[in-house]
């Protein structure tokens, strides 16, 4: 964990190196995409570059509310999407 905390703070020709983390999406898609930490009046934490594909895919809209759920296992994090009255399919095969 301890490497991981460093990770977040290296830098290559002055810009964030991040650290790169799995994303499951709420139909347990996977995508790969570096978070990086940015240091504001806070420390805030940022998936980058591959969000876009994410938000298409999921059909995310400007200003919809997320819920992110993170856990341990492998550097996995969990996604997921506000439940609404819609019925969401996931195609599983």
């Amino acid at each position: 964990m301890e490497d991981e905390i460093i990770k977040l703070d290296e830098r290559e020709n002055g810009r964030l190196i991040g650290l790169e983390v799995t994303v499951l999406d709420y139909c347990l898609r996977k995508y790969s995409l570096p978070m990086k930490k940015w240091k504001m009046k806070t420390n805030t934490y940022n998936l980058v570059k591959e969000w876009n594909k994410i938000a298409s895919t999921n059909n995310f809209e400007e200003d919809q509310e997320l819920h992110i759920w993170s856990f341990r296992a492998s550097n996995i994090f969990a996604l997921k999407q506000t439940l609404n009255l819609n019925v969401i399919f996931c195609n599983f095969f």
